[in-house]
């Protein structure tokens, strides 16, 4: 925008602001910026589709598949790549034969050239499944046919209110949700309050790995 449009946009959502009895945002984080620009402002998220979760109650357990899977559905590209997390995911299947015989990454749509060629160059190279493109309602059952399913955000704090719509497709599964991301995030506070996953900074290693290994344990339990 010139700056001319830029302060003309301002001042129009200001009066919107001033005049609105509420306002409401999609995200927590707009509605926060939205209080302090002087707005009476509530944030209520999208969601899902009944249909969607319908299907949950069709899979039953969450252990229902023979593999523990963990699948990235859509497109992955290098902006949002989670380094650290085929980083850690190479480092167990060489350390445990178990985890190297259970496991598979999985992947249901449009995977960065780069990413991919770092996994296949890696001990993950086994364990790769590369769906590629799939129609809505493949991409659908295979979310259902996860274990874990996985979601990555860009790093940058101004990301922070960022909430995918893929969220609530994976939510409506009922599966294990691994969230990146920046510290904070809209998407953190509604994993935390659903009890539906984890959300992880870029550079929490450590966490990452025991939440990996946890969420196996219970797969390999029946949990």
């Amino acid at each position: 925008l010139t700056k001319f449009a830029d302060k003309k946009h301002r001042n129009l959502e200001a009066e919107v602001f001033k005049n609105a009895d509420i306002t409401l945002a999609t995200s927590y984080t707009d509605a926060e910026n939205f209080r302090k620009k002087g707005a009476n402002a509530f944030c209520i998220t999208n969601g899902f589709d009944l249909e969607v979760g319908s299907q949950k109650s069709e899979v039953g357990s969450k252990n229902s598949t023979n593999k523990f899977t963990l699948s990235y559905v859509g497109v992955l590209e290098q902006l949002r790549n989670p380094e650290i997390l085929w980083e850690t995911l190479d480092n167990l299947v060489q350390e445990n034969d178990e985890f190297a015989k259970d496991f598979e990454l999985k992947f249901v749509g449009r995977l960065d050239d780069k990413i991919l060629k770092k996994i296949e160059n890696s001990s993950l190279k086994n364990n790769l499944t590369n769906l590629g493109y799939q129609t809505h309602d493949v991409a659908l059952s295979e979310m259902q046919n996860s274990s874990v399913l996985l979601m990555t955000n860009f790093p940058q704090e101004s990301s922070k209110g960022i909430i995918p719509g893929k969220i609530f497709e994976y939510l409506a599964t009922g599966k294990t949700i691994l969230s990146f991301g920046p510290k904070d995030a809209d998407v953190e506070k509604i994993l935390s309050e659903t009890k539906a996953g984890k959300h992880f900074g870029y550079d929490e290693k450590d966490n990452l790995k025991n939440f990996i290994v946890e969420t196996y344990q219970n797969w390999k339990s029946g949990n």
